[in-house]
């Protein structure tokens, strides 16, 4: 793994983020998901921080209006992040950012995965505050599926 993202890291620096925005912050998702992966594998929590910083620089690039499944592919790998950091409220909250741009209608496994993530993370949620809470009580807000927020609103930064 450490050589993947090392080789991801040496490509990066042939993609100039201004000319070719989209396969640089792709390359970014990969090391970010490199680096998630061992956090994983080693249990080291402090070690998914860059994975998280990475994604974020991504999503600079990989937005809603450009390019929505893998913005919201991106949204689900940074809860998975932060799932995993045992920040469970801001993996809620980029789950739920990521179903903005997914359906069982156009991106049916995306959206099944990410809703089980979702899902999960809010069950422990409530679990952590009492489970007499309904699951999206504790989120603090209705459930993802929602319909989807205006164009100015925090799914488009």
């Amino acid at each position: 793994m450490q050589a993947s993202v090392a080789a991801s890291r040496e490509a990066l620096k042939e993609f100039a983020q201004g000319s070719a925005p989209l396969q640089w912050a792709q390359i970014l998702i990969n090391i970010g998901n490199a680096l998630l992966a061992i956090g994983q594998r080693t249990g080291g929590k402090e070690r998914c921080q860059p994975a998280v910083d990475a994604y974020h620089e991504a999503l600079k690039e990989l937005t809603f209006e450009k390019v929505p499944l893998q913005w919201a592919i991106a949204q689900n790998n940074l809860g998975t992040a932060f799932e995993t950091m045992g920040n469970l409220e801001e993996a809620a909250a980029s789950y739920r950012l990521a179903l903005r741009a997914l359906t069982p209608e156009n991106y049916p496994l995306q959206f099944a995965k990410t809703t089980k993530n979702f899902d999960r993370v809010t069950q422990r949620l409530g679990e952590g505050r009492g489970s007499a809470q309904p699951k999206d009580a504790v989120a603090g807000q209705a459930h993802p599926t929602q319909p989807p927020i205006p164009r100015d609103g925090p799914a488009h930064r």
